[in-house]
């Protein structure tokens, strides 16, 4: 009934004498009746026309039995649904008591309201992970009317969830949960997750088709996921797993868990090979999973570092809500039928994943006057605590808690971080109240996504959401090959910010000198014309050639320049050198040389003096022989040609006749090394057995000389200062020496004196390490290789450049010699280097991030009561898991200060601990 005539759409006058009766008593004429469009999708029929009505008045019996409908009424809002379609024709509001059903009165209205109901659908889209249409559908009636389903379109759904035609779906499915387990690998992913995974393994029952994933670093791990798996189902549900079904990949055929199934009764049941479709259910929850995992990335444009725990989310999110092959109840539902006493999962309210949220600073960690939250990024919900996961990029921190404030509307991101987005380090999961949180940035850009100012109905507040559509006629998706994607140069940089000033002039001061790659280069610049001319008069002074014809049955050996620069222990500029070498690679065995091997020092020599000097309080000295390489006399005939860059009259047939050794020959370290142990023999000094390269001269009143000699670097340490003068002045008249005063720098080994004792380190290597590798702005870690790894063999991960891989290893390994806490760790790189992947690359670029954190560390030798050695040592028996040969590592003290140590992997396996 109606007093409004403009509402008709077809009217009839009635007779004089109908009247209706009201709530008083009293009779009303009834003038007309007809039909009202009342929505584009509800029409009323036979309605009367009563003038003296104040409001509209509606029957639910009449349109209930006119149209066929139903009608359920909510808190706030009624639904009228048509019971042949099952689409909703109506909806009225709930106001001061009563409910009211809007009248459109034009297209245009109807048009905006269903606008207005997608927008709120959208809303509600996103913060559920993009779930089906159906199920929105489900959740919120309210919201769909004709115009509002026809109008609703989701971009983001499109790109997640677009796939070919459908598979037929299989009718098998267990009774019991855990009768049978479905389980496939995802995986590699093209960028490592912020906790470092790069694979995700789906374990799913398939009677209420509850899903767990957990992420993998590699699928090595798959086993003891799956134990882990097995025993909290086994503990918490008491049902052991039955039946395990998976594909043919090495994670799940391997004797550690065949040997496990066996022993605890479960059959494995293994797909044929190239047929995934039987493995149906993990295939397509992993399809289903990924295409929600795409619409959270999309939406909120959430960098690809991010997917591990977007996976994390949209398990969460499919497993609370309905399903539509369980007849529209949740996933977490059905198994809470079969154990209604355990308190399986907790739920929390939806929010938008990837949006910026503030998090409480709670009172303990702030002062009076410091910020009270701190902005990070929602990644989801915790699987172990009743709160909310959001990472703090800055400080690499995921914070669980409840005490959040949620922007859905604002990305955390910018749209264009989606594109080429560098590997962030590995994330640090921090419970809240436990952490002190360090000040957020409080002028940090944000990004403003429009989002309409409509009304927003929070249902999640009032209805149980469950869990996942699992979308059982979607085709399974066969496994494709993996594609690379090359990063923008500009996601990859370096910065000196962060050094101190020292440092930041000791990269600027080797960045400001070119070194010349040619001669005609060289010739331009008067620093390096000097150099040359100095090398020149040291070869004319030392008389190492003399100008002939080449003979016709003679070959004669190229030389080139090479161009270097020295620099002091502090970075600063020492000379320019220019030295002439031949091109040894040219000479022919037993024709033009024979014998090449010279000895050089070894570190553990080096250390050892280094410790006998902090004990004794003895100096040490440092000198170099300019041209050492020149003194030696060669015992066959050599010819080499003229220099680049002079000239000699007589034209092209000249060349020079070697008297003396020269740089780049074969054999000039042996002849440089025998002429100097001449000289060190004559004046009374004795070879070491131990290493060739210390000599040792007891005087008659019980004191001790030490010269140690590196090629053509050499140090002294002595009681004697007397001897210590002589052999000075000796070797001066036969050599010529260049004094380098105390002991600072020696083979790129930094040496520092305090009270305390004598203090060894590589800081400059380090920092030219950094430079050259570019991470001199690259994020720190803690430890040098990561606790309980499993670095292997891994055919699958990509190959990296085997030269490069060979340079760092060997600059980390000559590192070990002054840090001895990353020897383990280089141990286990350098066992790789015939065949290095990317994941070995990883774990080269850990121990420089390491190194990073600490350029300054070394070892102080300082006095001790008595000189006693002490040696530890200790073995891993069996700790690789690729071929279980056990490693073995030793360290010896002498004087209280550590000298030798070693990590070294045994050749081959032992049977037993005792024996590794």
């Amino acid at each position: 009934m109606t007093p409004h005539s403009p509402y008709f759409s077809s009217y009839t006058t009635s007779s004089s004498n109908q009247h209706i009766t009201v709530a008083n008593g009293s009779h009303t004429p009834v003038i007309g009746c007809g039909n009202i469009q009342l929505q584009s999708s509800l029409l009323l029929k036979n309605v009367l026309h009563v003038p003296q009505l104040s409001n509209n008045l509606l029957s639910i019996h009449k349109i209930t039995q006119d149209l066929n409908c139903a009608v359920t009424f909510f808190h706030s809002h009624c639904v009228f649904q048509d019971l042949a379609t099952g689409r909703t024709i109506g909806i009225a509001k709930e106001q001061d008591g009563l409910y009211y059903l809007q009248h459109e009165d034009s297209k245009e209205c109807t048009k905006q309201k269903g606008l207005t109901s997608n927008h709120q659908m959208s809303s509600e889209s996103w913060r559920l992970g993009h779930p089906p249409f159906s199920v929105l559908k489900s959740l919120f009636p309210f919201l769909f009317t004709k115009v509002s389903v026809e109008s609703f379109h989701c971009d983001v759904c499109q790109f997640a969830k677009h796939h070919q035609t459908v598979f037929l779906p299989s009718n098998n499915k267990s009774s019991k949960p855990f009768d049978l387990v479905h389980s496939d690998v995802w995986g590699p992913a093209s960028t490592s997750n912020i906790s470092g995974a790069k694979w995700f393994v789906s374990f799913i029952d398939d009677c209420t088709l509850v899903t767990w994933i957990f992420l993998m670093k590699d699928k090595s791990e798959v086993f003891q996921l799956f134990f882990n798996f097995y025993q909290m189902v086994q503990i918490q549900f008491g049902s052991p797993i039955k039946r395990l079904r998976s594909d043919n990949g090495r994670e799940y055929v391997n004797q550690n868990l065949s040997n496990f199934l066996k022993e605890k009764g479960v059959i494995h049941e293994l797909t044929c090979v190239d047929s995934p479709q039987q493995n149906g259910v993990a295939e397509r929850k992993n399809r289903h999973l990924l295409e929600v995992t795409r619409a959270l990335l999309f939406q909120m444009s959430v960098p690809k570092s991010y997917w591990g725990e977007v996976v994390l989310t949209a398990t969460y999110l499919i497993n609370r809500l309905p399903s539509r092959v369980l007849d529209g109840v949740s996933l977490v539902q059905v198994m809470t039928s079969f154990y209604p006493s355990i308190p399986i999962m907790t739920s929390l309210q939806s929010r938008v994943f990837g949006c910026s949220v503030f998090v409480h600073v709670h009172s303990t960690h702030r002062g009076k006057l410091d910020p009270r939250a701190i902005k990070c990024v929602f990644i989801g919900y915790a699987s172990n605590k009743k709160g909310y996961k959001c990472y703090h990029p800055q400080s690499r921190r995921v914070y669980v808690s409840k005490d959040v404030t949620f922007h859905e509307t604002e990305s955390f991101f910018t749209s264009t971080q989606c594109q080429g987005e560098s590997n962030p380090e590995e994330a640090k999961f921090l419970e809240l109240s436990s952490i002190p949180l360090e000040k957020p940035d409080l002028v940090e850009q944000q990004i403003q996504l429009f989002e309409p100012e409509v009304r927003t109905h929070n249902l999640e507040d009032t209805l149980n959401i469950s869990c996942d559509l699992n979308p059982d006629n979607l085709p399974i998706a066969l496994r494709k090959g993996k594609r690379s994607c090359a990063k923008y140069p500009i996601s990859q940089f370096v910065s000196t910010k962060n050094l101190s000033m020292q440092h930041q002039s000791f990269i600027s001061a080797i960045d400001s000198i070119i070194i010349p790659t040619s001669v005609q280069e060289a010739l331009k610049d008067k620093n390096w014309v000097q150099a040359m001319n100095d090398e020149m008069g040291a070869l004319e002074r030392n008389e190492t050639w003399e100008i002939v014809d080449r003979p016709k049955d003679k070959k004669a050996v190229g030389c080139r320049w090479i161009y270097t620069v020295k620099y002091r222990s502090d970075g600063s500029l020492d000379r320019y050198n220019a030295r002439l070498v031949a091109k040894g690679y040219t000479q022919t065995y037993e024709i033009d040389y024979d014998e090449t091997f010279a000895p050089v020092a070894k570190m553990n020599t080096v250390r050892i003096i280094l410790s006998l000097a902090a004990h004794f309080g003895w100096e040490m000295h440092q000198f170099d022989v300019k041209n050492a390489f020149l003194h030696g006399s060669l015992d066959e005939e050599v010819y080499m040609e003229i220099p680049p860059g002079y000239g000699v009259a007589g034209g092209g047939s000249k060349v020079c006749k070697l008297k003396k050794a020269l740089y780049g020959l074969k054999q000039s370290p042996r002849a440089w090394f025998g002429r100097f142990t001449q000289a060190m023999v004559s004046l009374g000094y004795k070879q070491s057995q131990g290493d060739h390269t210390l000599f040792i001269k007891h005087s008659q009143d019980g004191k001790l000389t030490l010269l140690l000699v590196y090629v053509d670097d050499m140090i002294i340490a002595s009681d004697n200062e007397k001897e210590k003068q002589n052999l000075r002045e000796k070797l001066a008249a036969q050599f010529e020496m260049k004094d380098l005063g105390k002991l600072k720098y020696f083979l790129g080994i930094e040496v520092a004196y305090s009270k305390h004792g004598i203090f060894i380190s590589q800081r400059k290597y380090i920092l030219d390490l950094l430079k050259e590798t570019g991470k001199l702005g690259c994020k720190t870690t803690g430890a040098p290789i990561e606790q309980n790894h499993r670095i292997g063999n891994n055919e699958e991960s990509p190959k990296v450049d085997k030269t490069q891989y060979q340079r760092l290893v060997g600059k980390l390994i000559y590192l070990s010699h002054t840090r001895p806490d990353i020897a383990y760790a280089v141990s286990v790189v350098s066992q790789f280097m015939h065949d290095p992947t990317e994941k070995h690359l990883q774990a080269v670029n850990r121990i420089i991030q390491y190194l990073k954190a600490s350029p300054r560390k070394g070892l102080l030798f300082k006095k001790e009561g008595n000189l006693s050695m002490e040696v530890y040592t200790d073995s891993d028996y069996a700790g690789p898991v690729v071929d279980r040969r056990s490693t073995i590592g030793y360290c010896m003290f002498l004087g209280g200060n550590l000298v030798t140590w070693r990590s070294k992997k045994q050749n081959v396996v032992a049977r037993s601990s005792a024996e590794a």
